[in-house]
């Protein structure tokens, strides 16, 4: 059971990261006038941003199950709370790429500008924070 949790959750975190890279790859090679614009269904920006989502999605029960299940790993250390922050902070900076590539808020270029690398940098240090509480 614990296996299975595991490697969803690792299968979650491939997800995620690259839909992250993705999509940070795709805003830098945007024309900087296309950047503002809010992306069709079809567009890489959109496909990356919903595949980040899904490693989420896939991310966060498989985290919390493995919590339940494996309760000895749950280590109420700094390193843990941090990753936990550092997961917060991730998980709105996908969420929030997904909302301005779906064209639910406006300004869709400048949120797109701090929070991809917001997304890319806050799911390293989860990374970092994750080998560090749990090593």
């Amino acid at each position: 059971m614990a296996d299975g949790l595991l490697i969803l959750h690792f299968v979650g975190l491939m997800l995620a990261a690259s839909g992250v890279v993705g999509s940070l790859a795709s805003l830098a090679s945007a024309r900087p006038a296309a950047r503002g614009k809010a992306a069709g269904k079809r567009s890489p920006g959109r496909i990356y941003a919903r595949l980040a989502s899904v490693g989420v999605v896939m991310m966060v029960p498989s985290g919390i199950g493995l919590l339940i299940v494996k309760p000895w790993l749950f280590y109420p250390g700094t390193m843990f709370w941090m990753k936990l922050a550092f997961t917060a902070v991730f998980t709105m900076a996908v969420f929030g790429i997904e909302m301005v590539q779906a064209g639910r808020t406006r300004q869709a270029g400048n949120l797109l500008a701090s929070l991809s690398p917001l997304a890319g940098l806050s799911l390293l240090a989860t990374v970092i924070f994750s080998v560090l509480a749990f090593h």
